[in-house]
């Protein structure tokens, strides 16, 4: 196994998924109890590993580097169209959210927030034009970062005195869903499946790059959930104080997931539209944050409940792909039929808030 395509794997998949929803897990961790969270990280994690491992086969069998191409070889032609409305919307309104993120987390140093977040995206689309393998070294970078001041936070915060105690179970079904969705999300990184035969086509590489990210994923969500629901209970991290650190820990949250998102938007865009890729990276990085700018604030909650809705439906088509060709594709069947059943609760459940909202 070559040891340097692995560690280049590990860090693409971990960029992508060590994302904002980390920020949220010590609320919804505190909010069910320790017990019951490691059950249900341990659920999320389990599905979100049957979601990589049939989109994985599935790549690897048609050789296809782009998600709606996967859907369309094995799902037909009439899917194309849906799915690639699916993944773009999904995608940009995940953009959306996180501009916002970086725009509210620069807001704390200064009154000209958008400004700089536009900067941002600036740097962010001259990566981008360069190429792939630039986007790559650069995620590594980045990351290395990323991890660096998660570490200090955490470091500053475990002086901090224990405030709350942790119970072992809080049996409350709207917590416990809400839980599933924010974990699920936070670990998820699907989007760049197909792309990682880009890197490499060796089946064992890639499988062994999602079983260790997912692993050193679950680690690391437990230990800053541990710790921080400890010291703030069900309020905002925030309240911690060192809110500078938290602010800079924030925005690189963020400026990882959102340089490879944008580039798979791109990608998808260019395939689909045969669309010149300088175009389509144009409306990638340009698109959401003309509608960050434009549309009501307001309107960024329906914004990340429909983005929810969006990719749950993702995972239950990769399920149905997974149910249709198991033999073909060696994967097994129950594990299929758990994701699509597991998907419609979950959507159910989203639909039933987006109509609440």
């Amino acid at each position: 196994m070559d040891r340097n395509v692995l560690v280049k794997l590990i860090y693409l998949i971990l960029s992508t998924m060590i994302g904002t929803g980390i920020l949220a897990l010590p609320y919804i961790f505190y909010s069910v109890g320790v017990v019951l969270s490691i059950i249900l990280y341990l659920i999320s994690t389990f599905l979100i590993y049957i979601v990589s491992i049939i989109l994985l086969k599935a790549s690897l069998k048609c050789y296809k580097t782009n998600l709606i191409d996967v859907f369309e070889r094995y799902l037909g032609k009439n899917i194309k169209n849906f799915s690639f409305i699916l993944v773009f919307l999904s995608i940009l309104f995940v953009c959306i959210a996180y501009l916002n993120v970086i725009n509210f987390s620069i807001l704390y140093f200064t009154d000209n927030s958008e400004i700089y977040t536009l900067f941002i995206v600036a740097i962010a689309m001259s990566v981008s034009f360069i190429g792939f393998n630039l986007i790559e070294k650069a995620e590594r970078i980045l990351f290395s970062i990323k991890i660096l001041i998660l570490f200090l936070f955490l470091s500053f915060i475990i002086f901090i005195p224990k405030k709350y105690k942790l119970e072992n179970f809080v049996i409350d079904i709207n917590k416990i869903f809400n839980f599933l969705l924010v974990s699920i999300f936070a670990f998820s990184f699907y989007t760049i499946i197909p792309s990682l035969l880009l890197v490499t086509k060796d089946e064992k590489i890639l499988k062994s790059s999602i079983i260790y990210s997912l692993i050193i994923a679950f680690v690391l969500y437990f230990l800053f959930s541990y710790i921080v629901s400890l010291r703030s209970g069900e309020s905002e991290i925030s309240i911690l104080g060192y809110n500078e650190l938290f602010n800079f820990l924030t925005i690189f949250l963020v400026i990882t997931p959102y340089l490879i998102l944008s580039w798979i938007l791109s990608e998808n865009i260019s395939e689909n539209l045969k669309i010149e890729k300088r175009v389509s990276l144009l409306i990638s990085y340009g698109l959401p944050y003309i509608l960050f700018i434009f549309l009501p604030k307001s309107f960024l909650m329906y914004i990340e409940i429909t983005s929810a809705f969006f990719i749950l439906t993702i995972y239950f088509l990769i399920g149905l792909i997974g149910y249709k060709f198991s033999e073909k594709l060696k994967v097994n069947k129950l594990y299929s039929i758990f994701l699509i059943i597991f998907s419609l609760i979950l959507i159910l459940f989203k639909g039933l808030d987006l109509l609440i909202i």
